[in-house]
């Protein structure tokens, strides 16, 4: 297929300006507070709880909202919840009073699209046994409180409450946590499902698991094993107070039980540490004696301890991280909030997810910071950093200027849902990404445009906007095809810093016309040995699989896994013919042959010859139409094909698995 990717200019760093454009701090900090001229003065103290970031009043610039009210665990006076609004080149002004004039005592605020208008909506979690709080965007960053009609009439003691689309329908729902009268008690965990225009049903008995949790503290989404839906994370003080619950997909949770146990968390984050391409853990103060708990995750979402890849691993009192790529090397580094002297820490990663301690790259002030960000907030394409500012010290909130280099890495389109064929015309067809970039956040990356290509028939490339879903996930929607045919599809994704990322192409059939899919007859072993699995496990993309160990061969032009397909066609004289593999080998570097049958010559040909995949299922499909009359038989319609797999070697036991999910010819009459 044609790739028509929008052309983008590289980052471009603007003019020197006489007060915060330097290239390098005096002292030489790449990080450096510069709060007094880039917030509202005299700069509010008030016991600030979260912080998020987003573009609430579409002006291209990343705006500040701050969840305020304390105290830590009993009520303190009544809070104005913050809204600050950049001027495009990191300057903010306080505008709370006229875009939102809300107080309460907000534990945490989040930012989406609540009713699909195109604007970021927000709500905020409150404690004390209090309502939380919903509010929809008109679109220019002025808020309407809807709270009353549109959210579920039950008061909380929350922490935190995150946007996410758990059951795949296109729309945001709400994940929130409780206490009993305040945080620090016992409750229950509700969620909220969207009816699509922005109004809340509490589904909390049949999604949830039943029972009360303590001390909540944070709750995150996240794809933990690649399934494209967004499981949760939670963190509580106490002991084992911290829950991960994996989503079916249709946003029904269960408690996930064999993960390393914490010890009182204040925070997770999600970040792929090692370049793996699955979401591995941080959990805030959660390892032993109040230091941090790093977890490796093995792709499927089972989690190891190695926090002992941080170094140097402190027992102190932190509360928030982020992870970031703050030298621009394509790996994600670590920012960590303390509360206390000693200022904030980075630590730079190795690319392996080994962690170490640098100085002199953040300027050190003390104070009791409670949540910390990184977004590009001046527009020059370099990740700044945000601290929100609660339960001791004079709580001003901070933003650090980022001095050093700019992001050139494009984000990494780590995952995109591979669509089976499929005879409905009428769709929408629904594709699902994952996405990674240089920063984390509770709503991943920042990006400037998320985008899915598509193509009929090799014709010209179409676009459709995804809309994010939670965390690193997005969703897009190719329109029904009623002409059917062949679609190939790919992302592509700008961030911040107008990086473009693009992804691999894939491509799925519609059915339309007189085509035909034709199972399998039968199947003969000509080498290999039989593992499970029936010849039915072959007839659909499902995720049902025929499964073989490799035989001994004497020739090395002989594959040790060995299988004929025979099938019948409707006619023996159909006008097109493919063939189609759906198949994956347990370790890589495979060759993968697929071969037809000439009932002239007696003798099979090859026909395809590719790797064949590691993991995750790869699909092959082979036109053979060019050569038709000689691949069916006259006067029975019989089809016969031959598939191999092979190494390297003539006489060696090979230990490794081929699972074949699909073998059909799809016929057109």
């Amino acid at each position: 297929m044609f790739r028509s990717v929008p052309l983008v200019a590289a980052p471009v760093v603007l003019g020197l300006c006489p007060w915060f454009c330097a290239s390098v701090s005096a002292d030489g900090l790449q990080f450096v507070e510069e709060t007094s001229t880039r917030f509202p003065q005299p700069n509010p103290t008030e016991y600030t709880n979260q912080a998020t970031i987003g573009d609430i009043d579409g002006d291209g610039d990343l705006d500040i909202i701050f969840a305020n009210g304390g105290n830590f665990s009993s009520q303190g006076p009544i809070s104005t919840q913050r809204v600050y609004i950049n001027n495009g080149s990191g300057v903010f002004t306080d505008e709370s009073a006229e875009r939102l004039g809300f107080s309460g005592w907000c534990r945490g605020v989040e930012l989406g699209d609540i009713d699909d208008d195109g604007d970021l909506d927000m709500i905020f979690a409150q404690d004390f046994n209090k309502l939380p709080h919903l509010f929809t965007n008109n679109g220019s960053g002025f808020f309407t409180d809807v709270t009353a009609t549109q959210l579920p009439n039950i008061t909380l003691s929350s922490s935190r409450a995150q946007f996410g689309d758990v059951d795949n329908d296109g729309d945001l729902d709400i994940y929130i946590t409780s206490g009993s009268s305040n945080r620090f008690g016992c409750g229950q965990y509700r969620l909220y499902l969207n009816d699509g225009d922005g109004f809340f049903t509490d589904e909390t008995a049949t999604h949830l698991p039943i029972g009360n949790v303590c001390n909540n503290m944070d709750c995150i989404f996240g794809d933990i094993d690649g399934d494209f839906d967004l499981d949760v994370k939670t963190a509580g003080t106490g002991s084992n107070n911290s829950r991960l619950y994996r989503n079916d997909g249709t946003g029904v949770f269960t408690l996930v039980t064999d993960i390393p146990s914490d010890n009182s968390c204040y925070s997770y984050d999600f970040g792929d540490i090692n370049g793996d391409g699955d979401f591995d853990l941080l959990g805030i103060n959660a390892g032993s004696g109040s230091t941090e708990l790093l977890l490796e995750n093995d792709g499927t979402g089972v989690f190891t301890n190695i926090s002992d890849q941080i170094s140097p691993n402190l027992s102190l009192d932190d509360n928030d991280s982020k992870f970031f790529d703050y030298d621009n090397d394509g790996d994600l580094d670590l920012v960590v909030a303390r509360l206390g002297s000693g200022g904030e820490r980075i630590y730079n990663n190795d690319g392996n997810g080994n962690f170490t301690q640098v100085d002199n790259v953040m300027q050190v002030i003390s104070d009791s910071s409670l949540d910390i960000m990184v977004a590009d907030l001046t527009g020059n394409g370099k990740l700044d950093i945000l601290t929100a500012q609660g339960e001791s010290g004079n709580f001003e909130n901070r933003i650090y200027i980022n001095n050093g280099p700019a992001d050139t890495i494009a984000p990494n389109i780590v995952r995109t849902e591979q669509l089976k064929d499929t005879d409905d015309n009428v769709g929408p067809y629904v594709v699902r990404v994952v996405i990674y970039d240089q920063m984390t956040s509770d709503r991943g990356f920042f990006d400037h445009g998320v985008t899915l290509n598509y193509s009929v028939e090799a014709g010209p490339v179409q676009e459709v906007p995804m809309k994010w879903s939670g965390n690193s996930l997005w969703r897009g929607e190719i329109p029904g095809q009623p002409e059917g045919g062949t679609i190939t599809y790919f992302v592509t994704a700008l961030d911040s810093a107008d990086n473009l990322g693009v992804g691999d192409d894939l491509f799925f059939n519609v059915g339309g016309g007189a085509e035909t899919t034709v199972v399998a007859d039968s199947f003969t072993v000509l080498r290999g040995f039989y593992l499970s699995g029936a010849l039915e496990d072959t007839f659909e993309s499902d995720d049902a699989y025929l499964k073989f160990n490799p035989g001994i061969t004497l020739a090395p032009t002989e594959p040790p896994v060995w299988l004929i397909f025979d099938g019948t066609l409707p006619s023996d004289v159909p006008t097109s013919l493919s063939v189609r593999l759906e198949a994956s080998a347990n370790t890589p570097g495979l060759t993968q042959t697929v071969e037809m049958f000439n009932w002239g010559t007696g003798q099979f040909e090859e026909v395809d010859a590719s790797g064949a995949s590691f993991g995750a299922d790869s699909v092959v499909t082979v036109d053979v139409s060019a050569n038709i009359l000689d691949y069916v038989e006259v006067g029975t319609g019989f089809v016969r094909s031959r598939i191999g797999w092979r190494q390297t070697g003539i006489i060696f036991l090979y230990p490794w698995t081929i699972s074949i999910d699909q073998v059909v010819w799809i016929v057109e009459e």
